[in-house]
């Protein structure tokens, strides 16, 4: 579902509200029927023990983009999730966009690769005792070398260790089984936990974080 993709994290916004309940109100309701894509959400409640982090072998930076231009996140969105039906952000005319992008609110961070991007997360802490990781994705020509690994659980640190922010209770996020086929179960092994699910409204409208 880290949500909304590629890694595995862009859950579609325009399918239910953006922060769903947690484990003791989870709904019961029937997953769909068969052949629909399917929202998984996840969350971790306590924040993992913080160790080094094993960084790649190839030179690689992490970057907040700050105030980043349309032309540039339109780049980075459609190289990431073009592969696993990313669309929600892609829709939005560009006032709708340039609001979303300005909120303080929310963190973006690009992984660049010998200079060259390679991957982002985005984060939110609208509500900073629930932090949503709403994307995190590779650029297809970035996987299979461990830097989507990298990427997510440097966000996860991110998530629970902010800057200045208050630390969070709780951070959560959203996988569709249109991102990659390891997105799942690579937010479960950094010790995420299901609460939910849910059928997409339409194929097309994957807008979660995925997995690299």
């Amino acid at each position: 579902m880290p949500n909304r993709e590629g890694k595995g994290t862009g859950a579609p916004e325009n399918v239910r509200a953006l922060r769903p309940k947690s484990g003791a109100e989870r709904s019961d309701r029937a997953i769909g029927e068969e052949g629909d894509a399917m929202v998984t959400c996840l969350e971790m409640r306590s924040a993992p023990p913080q160790t080094p982090l094993v960084h790649p072998a190839e030179r690689t930076a992490i970057l907040r983009a700050e105030g980043p231009t349309l032309a540039y996140y339109r780049f980075l969105y459609e190289a990431t999730g073009r592969p696993w039906f990313w669309s929600v952000r892609g829709a939005l005319a560009e006032p709708e966009l340039r609001a979303v992008l300005d909120a303080e609110s929310l963190e973006i961070f690009v992984l660049y690769v010998g200079g060259v991007p390679a991957g982002f997360a985005e984060i939110d802490r609208a509500d900073p005792a629930e932090v949503q990781i709403c994307h995190l994705g590779m650029m297809p020509e970035f996987l299979g070398r461990g830097l989507g690994d990298y990427l997510l659980e440097w966000a996860v640190q991110r998530a629970w260790h902010p800057m200045s922010e208050p630390a969070a209770e709780r951070v959560w996020l959203r996988v569709c089984s249109l991102d990659r086929p390891n997105s799942l179960g690579a937010w479960q092994k950094a010790g995420f936990r299901v609460f939910d699910r849910y059928a997409l409204a339409g194929v097309g409208d994957n807008d979660a974080p995925g997995a690299p």
